[in-house]
């Protein structure tokens, strides 16, 4: 069963314990107050025999609640108790802000600490209720209720009734009853409600530790990498604060409202937010000294920053070009939609908006021209004056991006093989904030939402980079 599921089951389930708990409650007080629907409401039912219904009914439903609460708990990988809570009705919360907590907790009183209060309240009011055997008192009170045995020929004669009392007819309402064995049913009942609950409220409140955690070994291995992480940080600082300086401005922008108002714009917006989340992923591919993967990465940046700027290079040019990036987009889309199952309405739009661009494609032997421009990424270099860019980032980045033999990155520390390395860390964060530079500031150049001033102080900070200053 899914986290999902679990959710709607356990809010079912709950605001039918809350329904009774509070009809049941009102009774006992003999409160106005009643709940629509109410199956207790009856002239023969009296403030003690309804928690004869009371306890049962709501303590089985405490106890399913709370083996969802604990089930769902276990099964979470939330940090926070309001992530291990079952949420009503699997409402979606963001639990970073104040009213998600306020609603879990709003949630956890109504569903749980009430009911929970509630049972042992309807137990307490039957031990003091009283039981009959035929017009005579026969128990009441804790200690006869729990300690006193009817006879078994009494019992079968069914002369035993509990809580004989006037209602609103003026006749004497009285439910039959099983002394001694039911009040220790109750009593039994009651305390497994209780002890339900605590056992879930200890799975919500209390985080588990990871499985294996325990063992020395792996903790040790955790804390080491813990610490490598941290000193990689540390040993690479000047490149990393480069890094985050462009990525903090990046941020604000990125999520501004803008109107992409032409074709180019639209293409160039979705340049930039490739960019972007490439650049984003530097960081912890870098952190986990995984040079590889994040070589890969400054790669694909460079690649897009060639693109935008070949996009944006001649002013005459900018909408044909970008007729034709958009056309080899939905080229691509269109082929992606063939292998998804899709409505025939939906379809036919995707198809539609491909035969609208499918003129401004490139075609080479019938086919599609796989580069958009027309121009391979080399051809691009040279187009934009990046020759000796292209041989020197983009063949050693290809190298280590297709893992051939000039472009592994493995070190040897003690005649061991290191998995993780600080190899080009610093060079793949310095470059590949620079070509993130390129490309944000044709994007800023049209749509004018980053501080020129604050661009043009990182790319300062990126060109007067000291590689030297490295430990």
């Amino acid at each position: 069963m899914s986290q999902s599921l679990l959710n709607k089951v356990w809010s079912f389930l709950a605001v039918v314990l809350l329904y009774l708990s509070l009809n049941v409650w009102s009774i006992t007080q003999q409160w106005q107050l009643t709940l629509p629907g109410n199956p207790f409401k009856d002239c023969k039912i009296s403030s003690y025999g309804v928690t004869l219904y009371g306890i049962p009914l709501c303590g089985i439903l405490l106890i399913l609640t709370s083996s969802i609460a604990i089930l769902y708990a276990r099964r979470s990988h939330g940090t926070t108790w309001v992530q291990r809570f079952p949420r009503f009705a699997d409402f979606e919360l963001d639990v970073t802000k104040g009213d998600a907590l306020a609603f879990q907790a709003v949630m956890l009183v109504a569903f749980v600490l009430v009911p929970c209060i509630g049972s042992v309240h309807f137990l307490l009011t039957m031990m003091n209720g009283t039981v009959y055997r035929g017009d005579q008192h026969f128990a009441s009170g804790w200690r006869e209720q729990l300690l006193k045995l009817p006879s078994w020929q009494d019992v079968r004669a069914g002369l035993f009734t509990y809580d004989k009392t006037v209602v609103c007819d003026n006749s004497k309402a009285a439910l039959s009853f099983l002394p001694f064995w039911l009040p220790w049913l109750f009593l039994l009942t009651t305390v497994a409600v209780v002890l339900f609950v605590l056992w879930s409220l200890l799975e919500v409140f209390h985080a588990q530790k990871d499985k294996g955690v325990d063992d020395p070994r792996i903790a040790e291995g955790i804390a080491r990498n813990k610490a490598e992480k941290k000193a990689r940080i540390d040993r690479n600082r000047p490149a990393f604060t480069l890094w985050s300086h462009l990525a903090s401005l990046l941020e604000e922008a990125v999520v501004r409202d803008r109107t992409p108002d032409s074709s180019f714009a639209r293409a160039l917006d979705l340049l930039f937010i490739e960019a972007f989340k490439s650049h984003n992923s530097l960081y912890p591919l870098c952190v986990l000294g995984q040079g590889e993967d994040a070589a890969t990465i400054a790669r694909r940046l460079f690649e897009i920053a060639l693109q935008v700027g070949f996009l944006c290079k001649d002013e005459a040019e900018k909408e044909n070009r970008r007729r034709m990036y958009l056309a080899n987009f939905w080229h691509n889309a269109k082929e992606l939609s063939d292998t998804m199952r899709l409505t025939p309405e939906r379809r036919k739009w995707w198809e539609e908006r491909y035969d609208e661009h499918k003129k401004w494609l490139r075609f080479k032997n019938g086919k599609p021209d796989p580069y958009w421009s027309g121009l391979n990424f080399y051809q691009l270099a040279v187009e934009l004056g990046f020759k000796d860019t292209y041989d020197q980032d983009y063949r050693l980045l290809s190298n280590i991006a297709h893992c051939s033999a000039r472009g592994l990155l493995l070190d040897k520390v003690d005649n061991e093989i290191q998995i993780q390395t600080d190899r080009l860390i610093t060079p793949i964060l310095v470059y590949g904030t620079k070509y993130m530079l390129w490309v944000a500031a044709h994007w800023n150049e049209h749509f004018k939402l980053i501080d020129e001033s604050k661009l043009q102080r990182i790319l300062d900070e990126a060109v007067n980079f000291d590689f030297r200053a490295t430990v």
